[in-house]
């Protein structure tokens, strides 16, 4: 993995993918799903814009996030996902909306992973979330 861009610009795992965190924002996390827990979280949404000739398949694309030098994981809220298309055309852009809760204390030092693909790098974004 290379070292991790701020969130809010790009990156580029491999050639033709350009990936970008935008939206980050502080909510309220209301938990639907079994498991989940409602609490403090953040949202946000990855940008996948496609730049090579043929469109890319999206159904293995892993989002994480964990905060602090100890890499402490945050808990995805999947029930309130709205997931990337199956696929996303050559030339064009895919967004999908990400939601984990995440304490107000923890948010000073965040890293957001996005691994489109197995055998392709991780792309890392790096700072600090709202509170």
């Amino acid at each position: 993995m290379a070292s991790p861009a701020p969130i809010g610009q790009t990156a580029s795992p491999t050639k033709g993918i350009v990936v970008r965190v935008a939206g980050l924002a502080a909510v309220q996390g209301k938990a639907s799903g079994i498991g989940e827990v409602s609490g403090p979280a953040i949202r946000f949404q990855v940008e996948l814009r496609n730049e090579g000739a043929s469109a890319l398949a999206l159904d293995t694309v892993v989002v994480n996030v964990t905060s602090g030098p100890e890499a402490t994981p945050a808990n995805e809220l999947v029930s309130v996902r709205k997931a990337f298309p199956a696929s996303v055309a050559a030339g064009k852009t895919a967004t999908a909306t990400f939601t984990f809760t995440l304490a107000e204390s923890a948010r000073s030092d965040v890293t957001i992973t996005v691994d489109y693909r197995a055998g392709t790098p991780v792309t890392a974004f790096r700072g600090a979330a709202p509170r």
